[in-house]
């Protein structure tokens, strides 16, 4: 007795997403369905004598209650601060709620999310997403997707989803203020991935920060990949060749300890000689020698405005793509001196 096609088999045979699959198949949403792409699911199920499983489809219909927190598969994800916070965020946001969420840990790899049913295959009603651009070829995924989205991470325009975000261009730019009023004029910026919009829009806010100097400060930037080692890398060859800067501005926390760390290797003092800012506010930085000036990213309060927002999007309570941006804070501690 031959296997019955089931809406994977559709899926991988029509070369379309099992999400698409469902809305052809349905009365009610096939009209979502461009027409090449729904003639050609139609007679692919057809041809393969596809017939649906009404149990199933009526149970994919329930409510679970539960959201999917989407992060990348990476070693040392959880040793980071930055999903800590997140993570801490959403869980307090549900603590007194009728809902539950889940990790959904997906492999940086971009050819295999976009047609993921995350709502039949992880069980979840809605996604929140904390890395999209490493996970997903497309942030028009989203508009695709039959749950709602909620993205707090590199949200760069046109994104077809909710969004959660910081003002990382206000971030760049007190980073900048804040070295300038120490008189530094020559800054070295570590970066992160060319793909961050996060990275790119804290670049962007410092560059217009100085640019009223014009040719009185020299910026010179390095792509560390918010990585700590990296950034220790960087900041090392750097010396050895010869240190032409007295700041170094880093687009995150960790890429500012590996900064640090690579300093106290070289035995180059910081601030005395170099000075060293960072961004985003995690905890560790109070505890670094010396502490660490930094500009907080408020992660906690996204998270959880994220969590609440999903579940009243599951309530459909709202209609209409939201965005909230969020204010950034400069913490000064004693990483950060004048230029002498």
């Amino acid at each position: 007795m031959s296997k019955a096609t089931t809406i994977y088999d559709l899926s991988r045979l029509a070369d379309v997403s099992v999400a698409t699959v469902s809305r052809a198949l349905s009365p009610d949403t096939q009209h979502k369905v461009a027409p090449a792409t729904l003639e050609k699911i139609h007679r692919v199920a057809k041809e393969h004598h596809y017939m649906p499983n009404l149990a199933a489809k009526n149970l994919n219909r329930v409510a679970t209650r539960t959201m999917g927190v989407v992060l990348p598969h990476r070693i040392g994800a959880f040793k980071s601060d930055y999903y800590m916070q997140i993570m801490a965020g959403i869980s307090d946001a549900l603590y007194e709620a009728d809902y539950q969420f889940k990790l959904v840990m997906l492999r940086e790899d971009k050819n295999s999310w976009d047609r993921h049913d995350f709502r039949s295959v992880d069980g979840v009603d809605g996604l929140i997403v904390t890395h999209r651009h490493a996970l997903f070829s497309s942030g028009s995924v989203f508009e695709r997707m039959d749950i709602p989205v909620v993205v707090i991470s590199d949200p760069e325009p046109g994104l077809k989803a909710h969004v959660i975000a910081a003002d990382n261009q206000m971030a760049g730019a007190k980073a900048a203020e804040y070295l300038l009023e120490n008189k530094h004029r020559k800054i070295l910026v570590l970066t992160g991935p060319s793909m961050s919009y996060d990275s790119r829009m804290r670049l962007k806010g410092f560059r217009k920060g100085v640019s009223r100097y014009k040719d009185s400060i020299h910026v010179q930037t390095r792509r560390a990949d918010f990585a700590q080692h990296r950034a220790s890398e960087v900041v090392s060859e750097l010396i050895n060749q010869g240190r032409d800067f007295s700041a170094i501005f880093c687009c995150n926390d960790e890429m500012a300890l590996g900064a640090i760390e690579a300093l106290n290797q070289a035995r180059v003092k910081c601030p005395q000689e170099v000075s060293v800012l960072g961004c985003d506010g995690d905890p560790r930085t109070a505890m670094t020698t010396p502490p660490l000036s930094t500009i907080h990213i408020p992660l906690y309060d996204m998270a959880k405005a994220a969590a609440e927002l999903l579940m009243n999007l599951n309530k459909n309570e709202i209609q209409k793509p939201i965005e909230h941006i969020y204010p950034v804070e400069l913490i000064k501690r004693s990483s950060v001196g004048p230029r002498k």
